[in-house]
């Protein structure tokens, strides 16, 4: 138990629930505590910790660094007590993760350290000069240096069963313990899975985590400056070096932090197990709690307004071990069946709840990934479900786009097919061995009908120059047209094809055409972006959708998971330029990044309203919208559940012959 005195100086429910810590080493002489429960902040001044940096978290000790005098230690939060470390370098070094052999109580515990060494001469770049691990046991009198070749890019390492396992590129790079610790590099690699294509991301934060004596590789992605989009769960089979998707981490919990994290296996009082609760690193006013629900497969999130961050206030997780359940034990994490199917069918499982509402588009979402979709229709509050099986599918799939109720998939083998959910129609489309991370968007004419044309693109990061991807109906294989090298920063959302050409949607509003008969793209000089200089946003810090409405081109732009006001313009073909739309009249607007629709509205309570793919619960489930009229939101984004896989549907029960 905690004496009394040095209990007082936490939180008054400190040791009864996870906390996020906050150490600001010599930028500020208190300790910030935040509760993720209720978002509450509370600073407290205790002389042990205040002029360090924290580390981690491990069972309830600290792993804390004082920049001034280089001294580093664990600190027991229960008595106080400290466990000393040779001191560390602290000359133009960043230390980017650490992992630990066992609780910082047992003797022969060791510590691991990552850290890069830069070039602080040089004016408009900070490259790395030098990498390392620094190894070492409890009262060791120095660390062991052992530079390094390979890049380590994961926020977290593990140490399992006397090796350690770090992130680099498109591998986890494997070392022996025993060996660093003698000064030596006994090391092997093991390749990753791919990283998924869509939702577009250019940042993956990668995590390895240890629970229960298994290693996790669990990925978040986002785009720019955005917030997460997307994560996927790997469980590595270390007999074999095999990777296999998982789509849960049964009675488990992950509390992941930008350099550290801490997995309990058994259940916890208040914390609801099953679920990946992260923090990411930024610089902005505003810090995010995401909660990935692996029961639903969603993504949540709320907001604590903090100081700005920087190197020296990373945070990092406090889940007292006390609370554990040592009487249960962990359920193992359920592998995602990839057995190969003999016959193609979908199990429609509705209940003619489709033929009530065909006039809107449903949200089609997927709770585990297994082929079974929910259907909710968000203006009527019904909800349905569907089970999708494809031919000689990998699961899972990523829904890439919808049309006329028929939504083209991808599965984790790089296959594509097109499916109609509601009747069980699936075509498969030719392979896209080609489809890389810098795929932007997919879109497609029709059904498969003999007229059915799909385009898709990509942008070259380095460059920003364009390649397209051209299907139609009895084509054997893709066309690969290369556009010129005019620098194009495409916005996160799928393109739309207009009165007969595709119209790529920039991230200021600029637009650039490719005309399919042809084979050509250009760049207009018209319209001009809605943004002036000084308002660019930052790269992925606002949502962008394109779509037709009533024969217009409309584009709209909102505020990442921000109140502020919806900003839509009509495409004014005549003077080419883009015209404000500040009234929908008779029009709901259904908005995701995968495909946006536009309704004319059946009764008036839905006009002049914008739904968009976050679904709120109260007594039946909705989605989030916004009301052009009264310029509000129905709902705050932190109420809602973004699911991992969506797509708006039309629904449509005809057979294509």
């Amino acid at each position: 138990m905690v004496a009394c005195k040095q209990q007082d100086l936490f939180p008054s429910n400190f040791f009864s629930q996870p906390w996020i810590i906050q150490c600001h080493g010599a930028n500020k002489h208190t300790t910030t505590f935040i509760d993720p429960m209720k978002t509450d902040i509370e600073e407290k001044e205790i002389s042990e910790m205040n002029g360090k940096l924290c580390f981690g978290c491990r069972d309830e000790c600290l792993f804390l660094w004082d920049e001034q005098t280089t001294k580093c230690f664990f600190l027991d939060l229960n008595s106080l007590s400290k466990f000393h470390l040779p001191p560390l370098p602290n000359e133009d070094i960043i230390f980017s993760n650490f992992s630990l052999s066992s609780s910082p109580n047992h003797p022969n515990c060791t510590i691991i350290l990552h850290g890069v060494k830069l070039d602080q001469d040089i004016t408009y770049t900070v490259p790395v000069v030098e990498s390392f691990l620094l190894c070492c046991q409890l009262h060791d009198s120095k660390w062991n240096k052992i530079p390094l070749e390979q890049d380590i890019i994961g926020a977290t390492s593990v140490i399992l069963d006397g090796k350690l396992y770090t992130c680099g590129v498109g591998r986890v790079i494997v070392f022996d313990v025993m060996s660093l610790l003698a000064g030596q590099v006994d090391m092997r690699t093991i390749s990753i899975p791919m990283v998924a294509q869509f939702p577009r991301n250019d940042r993956v934060n990668m995590h390895l985590v240890e629970s229960c004596g298994s290693i996790y590789l669990v990925r978040m992605y986002s785009y720019g400056a955005g917030p997460t989009n997307c994560i996927d769960i790997y469980c590595l089979n270390t007999n074999t070096d095999e990777w296999l998707r998982v789509d849960s981490i049964g009675d488990c919990a992950f509390f992941l932090s930008d350099m550290s994290y801490v997995s309990v296996c058994t259940p916890y009082v208040g914390v609801e197990s099953n679920c990946i609760y992260y923090v990411p690193f930024c610089s902005e006013d505003e810090r995010k709690i995401y909660k990935f629900c692996l029961d639903d497969h969603t993504m949540a999130f709320s907001i604590i307004p903090t100081e700005k961050t920087a190197y020296e206030s990373r945070f990092c997780w406090f889940v007292p071990t006390r609370l554990q359940r040592k009487d249960s034990s962990a359920l193992p994490a359920k592998v995602l069946n990839e057995a190969s199917q003999d016959k193609a069918f979908i199990e429609n499982l509705t209940s003619g709840s489709f033929q009530k509402a065909k006039t809107c588009p449903w949200l089609m979402y997927q709770e585990k990934l297994d082929g079974k979709c929910k259907l909710l229709d968000p203006l009527n509050g019904i909800e349905d479900s569907t089970k999708i099986r494809l031919p000689s599918a990998v699961l899972p799939t990523q829904m890439l786009c919808s049309k006329d109720g028929w939504v083209i998939l991808l599965d984790a083998a790089n296959a594509l097919f097109m499916v109609n959910p509601l009747i069980g129609d699936v075509v498969k489309l030719p392979s896209l061995d080609e489809l890389d991370e810098d795929f932007c968007g997919i879109t497609f004419t029709s059904g498969p009908t003999s007229d059915c044309l799909v385009l898709g693109f990509c942008t070259n990061r380095r460059d920003e120059s364009i390649k397209m991807y051209k299907w139609h109906s009895g084509d054997k294989d893709w066309t690969i047209i290369y556009g010129d090298e005019a620098p194009f920063r495409a916005s996160n959302t799928n393109p739309v094809i207009f009165q007969g050409e595709l119209y790529c949607l920039g991230e200021t509003g600029e637009l650039r055409v490719f005309n399919p008969g042809e084979e050509t793209w250009r760049m207009l000089d018209k319209p001009e972006p809605v943004y002036s200089e000084d308002e660019v946003p930052f790269q992925g810090t606002q949502e962008c959708y394109l779509l037709e409405l009533g024969g217009d081109l409309v584009s709209v732009f909102k505020y990442n998971y921000s109140d502020y006001n919806v900003r839509i313009f009509k495409l004014d073909t005549w003077k080419m330029e883009w015209v404000p739309v500040n009234d929908l009249a008779g029009w709901t607007l259904f908005l995701d990044a995968r495909c946006s629709f536009a309704m004319s509205s059946p009764l008036e309570c839905w006009s002049n309203k914008i739904f968009f793919s976050a679904i709120h619960s109260e007594t039946t489930k909705s989605c989030a919208t916004y009301c052009m009229e009264s310029k509000r939101y129905n709902v705050n984004f932190c109420e809602t559940k973004k699911p991992f896989s969506c797509v708006w549907l039309e629904p449509n029960l005809i057979r294509n012959s």
